[in-house]
């Protein structure tokens, strides 16, 4: 989930992301080595690590470039992003895209020591000169096999919130999903993530650009099966309350939102949606009823 912002005083030099809009676009034309329009010629899924040492599994994506729109470099480029396919396991990165062999993207690169970064992965799916899809509450990709879920929570936070407040909180956040049975089976002391048989909840002190938390789902590509998740809240970057919000961010709120992902549900572009990919400091973690139909109709 990413921020965006609520009022035009202070929090302008705060908050780093937006839904798009022409500040966004002139931000990432600026930043950006390389523009480029092009077909998705080739993803291949591997296992890696990225900055901080979690464990995950990567794409390698290869655009056969159509047009610079600056820059120029060879007629096929490549760069790295979160979650994908490696036989019949598959994980979905709440913060990254989805590419698709054969689709057309428009996406604004970095070249750094290693190749290409790719800079805006919020927007990088979006499919080049198309017009945006019709305002939809619900996209799913996966679910669990049982509504029984259990959790282990690390509570340790650099905000001063205590243990048992921060298992108040992430439990509310959870029990907005009541079409799922969340059973806390008690505290872990891991800040990374990994593919490891348990689903793990933490505060890490990282940060990532504009991202305030994010969600690893692992699920099976054939059956839509999900075995695993491990939540990561950004503490590093941004507060979080578990009561008395000001200035960041309600920790049940954005519980609900990642627990989403958790449960097999993609971002989706309606505003009122708490699946909505963009929160407000201090935002309550009440699902619309359209969120609430989603998820009977996944898990019915």
């Amino acid at each position: 989930m990413k921020s965006r912002i609520v009022l035009s005083v202070i929090i302008i030099a705060v908050l780093a992301a937006v839904p798009v809009t022409a500040s966004k676009v002139n931000r990432l034309d600026l930043e950006a080595s390389h523009i480029v329009v092009g077909e998705v010629a080739a993803v291949e899924g591997y296992f890696g690590l990225n900055e901080n040492g979690d464990r995950l599994i990567f794409s390698r994506v290869t655009l056969k470039a159509e047009k610079w729109l600056k820059g120029r470099a060879e007629s096929l480029v490549s760069f790295s992003v979160e979650g994908g396919v490696v036989g019949d396991l598959g994980l979905m990165v709440s913060e990254s895209p989805v590419f698709e062999k054969g689709e057309k993207v428009k996406a604004y690169l970095k070249r750094g020591p290693k190749g290409f970064d790719l800079l805006d992965k919020q927007e990088a799916g979006q499919k080049a000169k198309k017009p945006r899809p019709p305002a939809t509450c619900c996209s799913t990709f996966a679910h669990w096999p049982t509504t029984t879920v259990p959790y282990l929570l690390n509570t340790v936070n650099n905000d001063g919130n205590l243990d048992t407040q921060v298992q108040g909180a992430v439990r509310d956040g959870l029990m907005a999903w009541n079409v799922i049975n969340w059973r806390y089976d008690g505290g872990t002391t891991t800040t990374r993530v990994a593919y490891n048989g348990m689903n793990e909840i933490f505060f890490a002190p990282a940060s990532s650009g504009s991202a305030i938390a994010v969600t690893y789902t692992w699920y099976s590509t054939s059956t839509k099966l999900i075995s695993e998740f491990d939540m990561k809240f950004y503490d590093k970057a941004w507060l979080f309350f578990a009561s008395g919000c000001q200035g960041g961010f309600n920790i049940d709120n954005i519980t609900t939102h990642e627990s989403g992902h958790a449960i097999g549900l993609n971002h989706n572009s309606c505003t009122s949606s708490i699946m909505y990919p963009y929160a407000s400091y201090c935002a309550s973690n009440t699902p619309s009823n359209a969120d609430g139909a989603c998820v009977l109709a996944l898990y019915k």
